[in-house]
């Protein structure tokens, strides 16, 4: 695969490009995708019960609809509050349970039963504070809970099955149990949660990573956890060389460029690493997504995951590759929207 390396100078410090994004395909792209995103979020809420969490979905959805409502589109907000009641709703039915589990071994094990509760903690949490859900006892119980399975050495990581790319990267959960931490850590345990974080974050630093979730969670968790400026600055510029010459990224090197990894990696590297959407590195992303898309929508990414849950359909294109391309969707939505002014 041939790749285009960039001085990371040129990618994150010269002034902006003189060309931005077409903003008017931009906003037809975000426009055709919204509708179809929050209609599959709705679907997968009302066929998964019982039978999957939905990192791909509920997490991820979150800062797009946040995003959207910011930047003036229309988001169907009935919807996105039912989207909302479900996330708090799952953790404070579970309340009780959840502030038994780190001195209870018994509680401990229900809590989570199937070894991700870190993952699904930090997609669902992380995405209810972007979406700007507010702190409550529920919340704070989640994240002491969260707080217990932080391993010796400072990383969170899971018991389950690994089901790439979302479940997958310690960096992943280590991140958004950081994010998670900061937004829901109750106020009177801020000292034990503030140390935490600091053991995070020197694990995110002498821990080399391999794939472009890695990459993008360490940028994200360097950042969040009050990382040096030189040492954000590394981890962006790892990620930002890893663009290819198509304009997009893949989610390992040996993978083609795809959407989820390109959409994952622009909003990381403007969100924590500073770069301006109007940057040629930026554009050159958002051309290959506004290229990539397809008429419904939607972006097609196929599954790589072990399947572990039996399969269901929730209303979303694209067969059995339906939740990554949904999660792909997702990050493609929200980089192309962070290029579009505030309203």
């Amino acid at each position: 695969m041939l790749r285009t390396v960039i001085p990371l100078a040129a990618l994150l410090c010269l002034p902006p490009a003189a060309r931005a994004a077409d903003p008017v395909q931009v906003r037809r792209a975000v426009e055709r995708s919204l509708p179809l995103l929050q209609a599959g979020a709705r679907t997968f809420r009302e066929r998964s019960e019982g039978r999957c969490i939905g990192c791909h979905h509920q997490g991820p959805l979150q800062l797009v609809v946040a995003l959207a409502r910011e930047r003036g589109f229309r988001v169907d907000e009935e919807s996105e509050r039912a989207e909302l009641d479900r996330i708090r709703g799952f953790y404070a039915r579970r309340q009780e349970l959840y502030r038994k589990a780190p001195t209870d071994p018994e509680a401990a094990r229900r809590a989570d039963a199937f070894g991700n509760f870190t993952v699904h903690a930090g997609y669902w949490l992380a995405g209810y504070a972007a979406a700007g859900g507010p702190p409550d006892e529920a919340t704070a119980t989640a994240a002491l809970f969260l707080a217990s399975k932080q391993s010796a050495d400072g990383h969170w990581d899971f018991d389950d099955t690994a089901r790439a790319p979302l479940q997958a990267s310690d960096f992943t959960t280590t991140a958004l149990a950081v994010r998670v931490l900061q937004a829901y850590g109750p106020k009177d345990r801020a000292a034990e949660l503030a140390g935490r974080i600091d053991k995070a974050r020197e694990w995110m630093l002498r821990t080399a990573p391999r794939t472009t979730d890695d990459k993008v969670y360490r940028l994200h968790g360097l950042a969040w956890s009050g990382a040096s400026k030189e040492e954000i600055r590394a981890a962006a510029e790892a990620l930002a060389r890893d663009q290819r010459t198509d304009g997009g990224w893949g989610q390992q090197e040996n993978m083609p460029t795809d959407a989820y990894a390109t959409g994952l990696a622009l909003a990381a590297l403007h969100l924590s690493g500073g770069m301006e959407t109007t940057s040629a590195a930026y554009r050159r992303g958002v051309d290959y997504l506004v290229g990539t898309q397809l008429r419904d929508g939607s972006w097609y990414v196929r599954t790589r995951a072990i399947p572990s849950n039996p399969y269901f359909e929730s209303g979303f294109p694209h067969g059995r590759s339906q939740f990554i391309s949904y999660a792909a969707t997702c990050h493609a939505v929200t980089a192309l929207l962070l290029t579009v002014e505030k309203k």
